[in-house]
C-alpha cells in the first residue's frame, strides 16, 4: 500500500506546517514515509508545493497522475500542480481564498471563479471539494491562518488522511509551537465542516 498527498499554496499560508503534521503523523504509525518540499520562493509569497508519501515508496516526489489527494490551499494553486491527479484516483480539497499575485493585479489579469476551476480539473479529477475554510477560521479563531490546519481535518474527515486521529492530534502537539490549542480546535472544525459532505 501506498499513499501520496500533495499539498499545495502559497508562502506564509502554512503548506509546509500541513505536510510536516501529516508526515509525523504517518511516522508515529510506523509508515515508511518520505517527502520533498519545494520552497525557493515560498517567503516571498510564491508557489511551494510539499509532497507527503507513505508506505510502499521509493522516491520523494509524486508521479504524475499518482496523487490520492491534493489540497490547495489558494484555488490557482491547484491548476498549477493538478499534473500530478487523475480522473481515476485523485481527490482536490480547494480552499476559496484567492490571492492574486502583485503582476496579475497591475496587468488586471482575469482569475478563473470556481466553475472555471473545476472544468479545468475535471481531467484530472475523481472529485473536488470547494470550501472556505480560511475564511471561517478568520471569523472563528480570528487568522485565516489556521486553515491550513483544518484542511488537514476536511481530508480526515472525508476518510482521504488514512491515518488515526490520535495520531494527528499528536502531530499537531510536537510540530506546532504557537497556538497550539487553537489548530487543534481548527483540526477540528474541519472534522465538523467535512461531515457536512459525507
Amino acid at each position: 500500500m501506498k499513499y501520496n498527498i500533495l499539498i499545495a499554496g502559497i508562502g506564509g499560508e502554512g503548506v509546509l506546517t500541513s505536510g510536516v503534521v501529516i508526515a509525523r503523523a504517518a511516522e508515529f504509525e510506523e509508515k515508511y514515509v518520505m517527502g520533498l518540499q519545494l520552497h525557493g520562493l515560498s517567503q516571498r509569497g510564491g508557489s511551494i508545493p510539499v509532497f507527503v508519501r507513505f508506505g510502499n515508496v521509493h522516491s520523494p516526489t509524486i508521479p504524475r497522475g499518482e496523487a490520492d489527494l491534493i489540497i490547495a490551499t489558494e484555488p490557482s494553486e491547484a491548476l498549477r500542480y493538478a499534473k500530478y491527479g487523475s480522473k481515476e484516483k485523485t481527490v482536490f480539497i480547494i480552499d476559496n481564498n484567492p490571492v492574486k499575485s502583485p503582476y496579475s493585479n497591475i496587468l488586471n489579469e482575469h482569475y478563473p471563479s470556481e466553475e472555471e476551476i473545476k472544468e479545468m480539473l475535471k481531467e484530472f479529477s475523481k472529485k473536488i471539494y470547494f470550501v472556505n475554510l480560511s475564511k471561517n477560521c478568520e471569523n472563528k479563531f480570528g487568522n485565516p491562518i489556521y486553515g491550513n490546519i483544518a484542511l488537514v481535518g476536511f481530508a480526515f474527515s472525508l476518510g482521504l488522511i488514512p491515518l488515526k486521529k490520535e495520531n494527528i492530534i499528536k502531530a499537531i502537539k510536537c510540530s506546532i509551537k504557537r497556538n497550539v490549542e487553537q489548530n487543534l480546535a481548527s483540526f477540528e472544525f474541519g472534522i465538523e465542516e467535512g461531515k457536512k459532505f459525507v
